[in-house]
């Protein structure tokens, strides 16, 4: 049986976790988990040209990541679980109210349309700093933001 390889060739670098390992790294350490000793195998991985073995570094880096353990100088406490999370909430009560179908409707629909319009919006600047998202919005002749960033409005320059 012929082996299936993923190509990484057809996906905008925002679409690849490799070409976003620093801002894991920053993320991850700033959430609190003890990475710090890694920022160099971040550091150097990210600088790799884009292809399959940047690719499975790149997964080690997300395997080594989800298994990190917490620093002992954080102080934040900040639980995964639904049982942590549970266990530190306060009681507290909230007016139960039964809504109409029609408003019931009209809240999901509202939730759902939400939530999509941040997935596509949030995608193409996902990661970017403010003086980034800036110089992408200009260069899609889309400053200030009137509409959606489309990809092919972008200069050649911008899609790398």
């Amino acid at each position: 049986m012929e082996k299936l390889l993923p190509s990484y060739d057809n996906l905008h670098p925002w679409e690849l976790y490799s070409e976003e390992l620093l801002t894991e790294y920053r993320q991850s350490y700033e959430q609190g988990l003890d990475i710090e000793r890694y920022k160099g195998l971040f550091e150097e991985i990210s600088k790799m040209p884009r292809g399959e073995i940047k690719e499975k570094l790149a997964d080690a880096i997300f395997e080594l990541v989800g298994a990190a353990k917490m620093r002992e100088d954080y102080k934040y406490n900040e639980p995964s679980t639904i049982n942590e999370i549970k266990s530190l909430c306060k009681p507290y009560s909230i007016e139960k109210r039964v809504l109409d179908d029609k408003t019931l409707e009209d809240k999901v629909l509202g939730a759902w349309v939400g939530r999509i319009c941040g997935c596509l919006l949030g995608k193409p600047i996902e990661g970017c700093w403010k003086e980034q998202i800036w110089e992408m919005l200009k260069d899609n002749d889309n400053y200030p933001m009137t509409r959606y960033l489309r990809f092919d409005k972008f200069s050649d320059a911008m899609k790398k």
